[in-house]
């Protein structure tokens, strides 16, 4: 199971060994060695490792969105809107990672793409969220009765 990170925010400067610890990442053979990590951002490395790369790190992504959106979900659903708007501000976390990935994956322009893409889902996703998990308000009802008129000419 993926951890849940709740933010505030605050503007966060991350590294790739944090992002892993944080999201539970199984790229620690990866990501997490550094000579890669430094050709990928010097775009040095292969564009078959860097696909593979940005494939399991989309995939990651990914599956948080779900297991946070599932979550969120059954929080709602259950009335505890409030834990469900803690549990959607983990959004925030993912969308940094993926303006991360977007400029680590530079040297590569259609990897760099696939995560402004998987960004701007992400947008959608917290919106969502914040719509779902925001009360709906009443409207007041007024006991107020209205005459209507007629105008002859």
């Amino acid at each position: 199971m993926n951890k849940l990170i709740v933010l505030n925010n605050e503007t966060l400067t991350i590294s790739s060994r944090e992002i892993a610890e944080l999201l539970d990442f199984k790229l620690e053979k990866i990501l997490l060695k550094t000579e890669l990590f430094e050709q990928l951002q010097t775009g040095k490395l292969s564009l078959s490792s860097a696909s593979h790369l940005a494939f399991c790190l989309n995939k990651e992504i990914q599956n948080n969105i779900t297991h946070i959106y599932d979550t969120a979900l059954t929080l709602g659903a259950h009335g505890h809107l409030s834990k469900s708007r803690e549990v959607s501000t983990s959004i925030c976390l993912l969308k940094q990672i993926t303006a991360s990935a977007e400029i680590w994956f530079s040297h590569y322009p259609t990897l760099s793409r696939a995560f402004n893409v998987l960004g701007k889902i992400l947008f959608e996703v917290d919106c969502g969220l914040i719509m779902m998990t925001s009360p709906i308000p009443r409207r007041k009802q007024n006991n107020i009765s209205y005459q209507h008129s007629v105008v002859l000419n």
